[in-house]
């Protein structure tokens, strides 16, 4: 599936994310840079606040504001283009972060490794 490489402003793209939650998308539509970002979400189950932090593509990392975190977490996915089942968990959570449905009680970090692998649902891509 192609998505087009747009060029959008930190604004625009928080706007983006904030509306659809969905940061696999937006990662497949910059998939090659993407201008650095961060906004808060509250959660309204927990009365929490989060700092959300896009670092880059297919790098997102929650901090919780309301508390000191004792851990460091990172969940990685995409590895291998043709494990689908880590990046779409990995994607269920973060729409849930970032709409405010979900909490993580310690800084975690996300990371979408093989994006284009993942795009050709193969295992690895050897680049020449």
């Amino acid at each position: 599936m192609n998505y087009p490489q747009a060029k959008l402003s930190a604004l625009q793209l928080q706007a983006q994310l904030q509306k659809s939650g969905d940061f696999l998308q937006l990662t497949r539509s910059h998939e090659y840079s993407m201008t650095a970002f961060n906004f808060e979400v509250h959660c309204t189950k927990k009365m929490a606040k989060t700092k959300v932090s896009v670092l880059d593509t297919g790098i997102i990392m929650f901090e919780p504001l309301n508390h000191i975190s004792s851990k460091d977490i990172v969940l990685s996915s995409a590895i291998h283009g043709n494990e689908t089942a880590p990046i779409e968990i990995c994607n269920t959570l973060i729409k849930q972060l970032i709409l405010g449905e979900l909490h993580f009680e310690h800084k975690t970090c996300l990371l979408y490794n093989s994006d284009h692998a993942h795009e050709e649902e193969r295992r690895e891509l050897v680049s020449r």
